[in-house]
């Protein structure tokens, strides 16, 4: 349930043409349901007593803090999927109708 940054721009760049639409209509899904899922746990847990304010403040930040190191996997893996991708796009000219 925080900002997703350049994902989408990461998941244009990456994937094949062919999936772009359904790996980004995925992506939105499950940003959707963090965003419900999240927002839910977190204000129940401060409706239900307020005394769990700090508590829930720690788990927002575990959460958001187990997703930055989730971007390392892009980081490492990005320049490779990139140039593979350009390869399959040079070898596969797409069909204009």
């Amino acid at each position: 349930f925080f900002s997703t940054g350049n994902q989408f721009a990461i998941c244009s760049d990456v994937v094949i043409p062919k999936l772009k639409s359904t790996v980004n209509a995925l992506n939105g899904v499950m940003i959707n349901i963090g965003g419900i899922i999240g927002n839910l746990l977190i204000s129940s847990l401060i409706q239900d007593n307020i005394d769990l304010l700090s508590f829930s403040i720690t788990l927002v930040i575990v959460i958001w803090l187990t997703g930055s190191v989730f971007w390392i996997l892009p980081y490492l893996y990005y320049n490779k999927e990139r140039v593979s991708h350009k390869l399959i796009t040079i070898r596969v000219p797409s069909i204009e109708i």
